[in-house]
């Protein structure tokens, strides 16, 4: 049978209850848990385990080689991780997206509550953030992808009255 969980907690809770049990996280939550991997076949024949992609650069790897847009406003819809080339590369690797509005002054009225958006935006491409969540098993974004994000976060709106970026 199946057991419906909400959340990795959750997950981790009925995977260490239920003997035998296969259920499906984050790895960087499972690694920490100590939780067994199975390796996964890739496109190269070969079997890796989430973790030994990710410490062999198997996960950015598969960014790397995926096409994406040249520009943050194109579409991105076609764009496909999965079972991608390389010996370490691991075959199921996603990347979060965050679309935000180009004329994001006419949703947002408040010039704070847009200064706000900008700056969290910007974290997610700076070293100094990005380490906490490289400790969870995220991988940084290839140089490529990180180019078009942040020509995507100047690109947009913002509309301030004291120019760039109220906090800089």
């Amino acid at each position: 049978g199946t057991t419906a969980v909400e959340g990795s907690g959750q997950m981790v809770e009925c995977i260490n209850e239920a003997n035998g049990a296969i259920g499906y996280l984050e790895s960087g939550h499972g690694w920490a848990e100590s939780l067994q991997e199975i390796s996964l076949q890739n496109l190269d024949g070969n079997y890796v385990t989430s973790k030994e992609a990710y410490l062999n650069g198997g996960i950015t790897g598969a960014a790397s080689e995926a096409m994406t847009p040249i520009n943050a406003a194109h579409d991105w819809s076609k764009v496909d991780f999965i079972d991608k080339g390389g010996k370490g590369t691991y075959p199921i690797v996603l990347m979060s997206y965050i679309y935000v509005r180009r004329e994001l002054y006419r949703y947002i009225q408040h010039e704070e509550e847009r200064g706000l958006l900008k700056l969290f935006l910007e974290a997610f491409y700076k070293p100094e953030y990005f380490e906490d969540c490289h400790k969870l098993g995220f991988s940084h974004v290839p140089t490529s992808i990180r180019e078009v994000a942040i020509q995507g976060i100047n690109g947009i709106e913002w509309a301030f009255t004291g120019g760039e970026n109220m906090w800089k």
